[in-house]
């Protein structure tokens, strides 16, 4: 569809209505796209609001229309798709042509007679769709090389069950040990009716090769456990024995061992490695599953590097390509880019069955059309199939859905034909109302406070179904659900040996030379290692301040330890015995523990590795051993600088052998501990849970080295534990190599003092232990053999043993990455306090809470239920109204004026914002708009005094006067990311704002009930007393949404309705 034909647009009305009904619009595009000379009228003179009225309507409803049409005429998102009819009228698509390089124009240049602009992703022509069709017919004409295949799903009476909520609740340290044997027991015993609960009850669905299912429902109600359930991604919960999976024949077990990668899930947070660039993200995806049988005659760096720019261009991603991608704490693209990234990473990989969880969450209106669009495309085309679930669908989106599933509640209340969902709601009695998208329809039906009842059927007396239960009795009774299960049988009973033969032989050709066929992976394992290193090599080079700081850092350690013995150490006598052995010590132990931190960046590794595992990318143990590879340099760089300063700061031996089998044993030391230490986190499933052993190791080898207690004073019992420190072996044959062959002058005898003068030292014996009697010096391995127990002959066995356990950590560290997987985590669960939950129990005994919406099945409706209401004794009723509770409220008129932002990326200055003026009235809400990426996070984080790098231009004001630096205490900032205490509940999280952002003057109780006041206006009741918890587990995308806005009084809100 071409953007220039677009019905909507006109010619850009003015905003004045908008202004004179107290609705300011500001849209962004980089710079300031409208007018906003109105914007500064005296305020005087602006009108009270009082309601927009029809005209006003049009007119907004007529400039988004204009606005977001004009952002993506000018984004890379235009040229992902050209009208239909140009690539059908056109058929000099390169599809017969048996020379490779003809067929995909970046292997020729615009002087090859054969190329073609709308196949080159550099060309301002490039079409998506032409691109698909190209490489389709490509495959089809040599279908024995490419092997192409099919691939759809079924499933039929499909449950899933998890933890209930009384036997998950919030741990403690004063509930952890019952917890535990809680635990114990549950394991021990039978299982009860009670343990679990269903998540998704008993459903059917089929999708058949080449069609889009929409999954429609309100959070909680079950989409995201449907979609990971049919994707064979289970972590966490359970499917029925009962339930029928079947993709093509396949059940979900060989799925998920032998073509994990056939199946993918997308998950609907966006986790990428922060400080790698859009390409370097993406390329690396492509490099991954280049299969052996591409385009014959095009290299697989050639081919990688092609499907990369393809993908960028197709979603708009060209000009971030030298962009890191970032996170909620670095600076990278905007989060609607972020989205299109994961968005892409599902492209490249090219699977034909799809499942997108909110995979428009964080893009705006077009650019979810496109991806829509996309997905049509490639169904249409390579006959590929997705199931997307989408809370905001528009109409021009649920029209290329071929089927919608509709959930309430974790019921299924209909499946079916998009066409056909409309009429079958309004059958039952519910009223769509004239200007509601069928999708915001259908999903009402499901909120007792959107739908509408027929008045006729009430007139009638027909009995329209309203509860999740009754929908679902009323859709297993209706004529399109038998239709339904016809089609299931169909599919179930056809002969699938062919299918599921091409399936494998599709797959074993896409495999690289040595691969197991059974292997789900594209690669070999030494590829996959070798494009990992590749990936991780690029991660340190574009974070190049953290080595830099580790190298500096550690040298200046060096220093200041070594700067402690530097006196004692000058002179080699008896007396720096103790010094000797406490430096080696010190030495020994900065080198083992300066690893422990790898256990933070591993688990901030962990959820990526995973999702790649998933999309059958790489093994994780592949990419465990290319990120011990990789840091090699980097270790080495840091042991470097730290020994050789430390070293020759206290003065050890000047020989070049003793000084480099000293680097040796550190360099082992940093490695072997670098190893156990990674072998921790992999075997743990939390970063907490990992660093309670790692520190009680790390105390226990610093106690048992062999220099705090000796190993001739240590007690029987814990012997062992010196035995098998692998710290204690370096620091013997680092001992051995400073003192062996040396003799220490004494400088203090025994007898001695006033009356002792006169005695020859013949009589005289050195006070050091390893002394003898009339001699002036003390033999350095005599000392190590009396004070510590070593021997010369041990010096090598600490190298060996430190080889040993530096292999054995490392094997059983890759063996861990490979099979243990993160905690489990069940669903959107509400997860409450012990107290709160026989709170529960006492007041519905009968009832069991739902995993997902934390209630219960019947009653979790969006209208606040007041039986389930659970206040502590400091609540009470109170009035909305600010005047009653006293609360502060602002008189400050809020503008800006020609705001620039330019951020220096490498040798090059990139203007993000240019000259954007506005203004913000107190009691009024400002609108702002622009598509994904066009610089409204950034605006928010300028007036919101958040940016920490760049150079800022302009003027902004608070009621004329230039900001001071108490501003940020008059705002509030919420940003697109929920970020919150996952130990708090809902209500301490309220209270906590309430405290610090309201006056003094404001009473605990007036706060208080405020905060109650805030909770009921926005129906908050029913999870007030829930832990906030991590995403994925604890508040649902929605609940955790209301918090963040909840959470702040004056409101900056960034992208607050996504």
């Amino acid at each position: 569809m071409s953007y220039t034909d677009n019905p909507y647009e006109n010619d850009g009305e003015n905003n004045d209505n908008c202004e004179k009904n107290g609705l300011s619009s500001v849209i962004i595009n980089g710079k300031q796209e409208i007018d906003s000379s109105s914007s500064y009228s005296p305020i005087d003179q602006s009108n009270k609001f009082k309601g927009l009225d029809n005209q006003a309507e049009n007119n907004i409803r007529n400039l988004a229309r204009t606005f977001t049409n004009n952002s993506i005429s000018q984004s890379n998102v235009q040229k992902s798709f050209h009208d239909n009819t140009d690539s059908n009228n056109n058929n000099s698509l390169y599809s017969d042509n048996n020379d490779a390089k003809t067929n995909i124009c970046a292997f020729s240049d615009s002087s090859d007679k054969n190329y073609d602009p709308r196949l080159d992703p550099n060309s301002d022509k490039f079409s998506s769709v032409c691109w698909v069709q190209n490489l389709s017919r490509i495959m089809n004409n040599d279908p024995d090389y490419y092997k192409p295949y099919v691939l759809g799903c079924c499933y039929k009476n499909l449950r899933a069950c998890g933890d209930s909520n009384d036997v998950s609740y919030q741990s403690t340290i004063g509930n952890m040990p019952i917890k535990i044997l809680q635990f114990i027991y549950r394991h021990l015993r039978r299982k009860r009716e009670g343990d679990t609960f269903d998540i998704l009850k008993s459903m059917d669905g089929l999708i058949k090769p080449g069609e889009l299912l929409v999954v429609l429902g309100r959070p909680g109600s079950g989409c995201t456990t449907l979609l990971k359930s049919i994707s064979a991604n289970t972590h966490g919960f359970s499917i029925d024995p009962e339930s029928i999976i079947s993709y093509e024949g396949l059940t979900p077990k060989e799925i998920k061992k032998h073509y994990r990668g056939d199946v993918v899930y997308n998950a609907e947070a966006d986790i990428h490695f922060p400080h790698l660039t859009v390409y370097q993200t993406l390329n690396t995806v492509a490099r991954l599953v280049t299969p052996r049988n591409r385009i014959k005659g095009v290299s697989r760096e050639e081919f990688a590097k092609h499907i990369t720019e393809v993908t960028m261009a197709t979603y708009g991603l060209s000009h971030t390509r030298d962009t890191k991608v970032g996170d909620d704490f670095i600076r990278g693209v905007s989060g609607g880019e972020r989205k299109r990234v994961s968005i892409s990473e599902v492209s490249i990989c090219g699977s034909k069955f799809q499942c997108w969880d909110n995979a428009t969450r964080g893009l705006d209106s077009a650019t979810s059309l496109e991806f829509v669009k996309a997905l049509k495309t490639s169904a249409d085309i390579t006959n590929s199939s997705a199931c997307v679930a989408i809370y905001q669908c528009s109409q021009d989106a649920y029209n290329l859905f071929n089927k919608v599933s509709v959930l309430s509640e974790g019921y299924q209340i209909f499946f079916g034909y998009g066409n056909r969902a409309k009429k079958y709601f309004e059958e039952m009695g519910y009223v769509s109302p004239a200007r509601q998208t069928t999708a915001d329809f259908l999903t009402a039906v499901t909120n007792p406070a959107e739908r509408i009842i027929n008045p006729d059927y009430i007139k009638r007396g027909i009995k329209v179904p309203t509860t999740a239960k009754e929908m679902e009795h009323y859709w297993k009774n209706s004529q399109d659900y038998k239709q339904l299960l016809v089609d299931i049988d169909d599919y179930l009973n056809k002969d699938e040996t062919a299918a599921k033969e091409e399936i494998h032989e599709a797959h074993v050709s896409r495999q690289s030379k040595r691969s197991r066929p059974s292997s789900p992976y594209i690669l070999n394992y030494n590829m996959q290692v070798r494009y990992l290193l590749i990936r991780n090599f690029q991660r340190i080079r574009n974070n190049m301040g953290l080595t830099l700081f580790t190298v500096i850092g550690n040298s200046a350690m060096a220093l200041l330890l070594s700067s402690m013995f530097y006196k004692v150490m000058l002179h080699t006598t008896a007396a720096t015995f103790y010094s000797r052995g406490a430096s080696m010590f010190i030495a020994v132990l900065f080198n083992a523990f300066s690893s422990l931190l790898e256990i933070m960046s591993l688990f901030e590794a962990r959820p990526i590795v995973e999702k790649h595992k998933r999309y059958a990318l790489y093994h994780p143990s592949a990419e465990a051993l290319s990120s011990v590879i990789s840091e090699l340099p980097s270790k080495a760089i840091v042991c470097l600088c730290f020994n050789i300063v430390f070293y020759f700061m206290v003065n050890y031996r000047r020989k070049p052998g003793f000084f480099f089998f000293f680097l040796l044993m550190n360099a082992l030391c940093t490695l072997g501990m670098s190893h156990i230490f990674r072998c921790i986190g992999s075997a743990s499933n939390s970063f907490p849970e990992a660093m309670v052993p790692a520190c009680i190791f790390l105390l226990a080898m610093a106690m048992f080295a062999g220099f705090v207690i000796p190993k001739t004073k240590m007690l029987l019992w814990s012997k062992w534990i010196y035995w098998i420190n692998p710290i204690q072996y370096i620091f013997e044959s680092l001992m051995i190599n400073e003192f062996h062959g040396r003799e220490f002058l004494c400088e203090e005898f025994i007898p001695r003092g006033p009356g002792y003068s006169d005695v020859s030292l013949t009589n005289q014996v050195c006070s050091s232990v390893g002394a003898v009697a009339g001699e002036s010096y003390v033999s350095g391995d005599r000392f190590l053999e009396l004070a510590y127990g070593y021997l010369h002959k041990h010096k090598w066995r600490g190298f060996g043993v430190a080889c040993a356990y530096a292999v054995f950590f490392l094997g059983v560290y890759l063996v861990f990455s490979e099979y243990n997987e993160s905690a489990k985590q069940k669903g959107e669960v509400l997860v409450f306090p012990a107290s709160v939950v026989r709170r529960m129990k006492k007041l519905h005994p009968k009832k069991k809470l739902d995993i997902e919406s934390g209630g219960d099945n019947e009653k979790m409706a969006s209208a606040p239920n007041k039986e389930l209401v659970l206040n502590d004794s400091s609540n009470s009723t109170s009035s909305s109204n600010n005047e009653e509770f006293n609360l502060f409220t602002s008189n400050a008129i809020f503008h800006w004026r020609d705001v620039k932002y330019e951020v220096k990326i490498k040798n090059e200055t990139k203007r993000i914002l240019d000259g954007v003026d506005g203004w913000v009235k107190p009691g009024t809400l400002t609108a702002l708009m622009g598509a994904s990426g066009a610089g409204k996070t950034t605006l928010l984080d300028c007036l919101a005094s958040r940016v920490t790098m760049g150079v800022i231009t302009g003027n902004i004001f608070v009621d004329g006067h230039v900001r001071d630096n108490s501003f940020p205490r008059s705002i509030g900032y919420c940003q697109q990311q929920d970020l919150h205490l996952s130990t708090a509940t809902v209500r301490e999280s309220l209270r906590f704002s309430a405290y610090l952002r309201q006056p003094s003057s404001v009473s605990k109780q007036e706060k208080d009930e405020y905060v109650e006041e805030v909770i009921r206006i926005l129906e908050m009741e029913q999870y007030a007393d829930a832990v906030v918890g991590v995403a994925g587990e604890g508040l649902n995308v929605e609940q955790r949404k209301r918090l963040t806005v909840d959470s702040l009084v004056y409101l900056s809100i960034d992208e607050k309705a996504c």
